[in-house]
């Protein structure tokens, strides 16, 4: 404050300055380079930076209660989703057991026709399986716990609502 400002100095003379490598570590200027350079001098200030800042900021830590409070709600929502994953099993079934019926329909000879009618009763045994779990819960579904899973408590204890849905859904 007290310092009197220094006289400018022509381009020339600033710009040998900025190359002569006795200035690059504090010279004369004193500044971090240590060369006049006859232009405005920065202040340290963050308020920009703050600025820029705080709604990213603000944005992830709605991001994470938003993360965490979903995480909380569908930690409850195990059972119904083992009874749709049920429910898709069944329709599978379904499916797989009609095309086993048309393929034995569709056989011309009796060696195949017979081999055909085995995969159909293979394919009712699993859907009749799969249909009893659904509706009235069950824990000897293949793969058990280890095979991720677990009993369904059945549509039929679920609820009538519940229950009258998953029908629906099957026909």
């Amino acid at each position: 404050m007290g310092e009197p400002e220094a006289a400018a100095q022509p381009l020339w003379r600033r710009t040998l300055d900025a190359l002569n490598p006795a200035n690059w570590l504090g010279g004369r200027g004193g500044g971090a380079i240590g060369v006049d350079t006859g232009k405005r001098k920065l202040i340290r200030d963050n308020r920009d930076t703050v600025t820029l800042t705080v709604p990213f900021l603000i944005w992830g830590i709605i991001v994470i209660a938003i993360y965490s409070f979903s995480y909380v709600a569908l930690s409850k929502v195990v059972e119904p989703l083992i009874n749709l994953d049920v429910a898709n099993r069944v329709k599978t079934k379904v499916a797989r057991t009609v095309f086993a019926a048309q393929e034995v329909i569709s056989q011309t000879t009796d060696e195949g026709r017979l081999t055909w009618q085995m995969e159909v009763l293979k394919r009712q045994a699993d859907l009749e399986m799969f249909y009893d779990a659904l509706l009235y819960g069950s824990d000897n579904l293949p793969g058990g716990a280890a095979g991720g899973w677990m009993e369904p408590p059945g549509a039929v204890w679920l609820g009538e609502a519940t229950g009258i849905r998953v029908a629906l859904a099957l026909a």
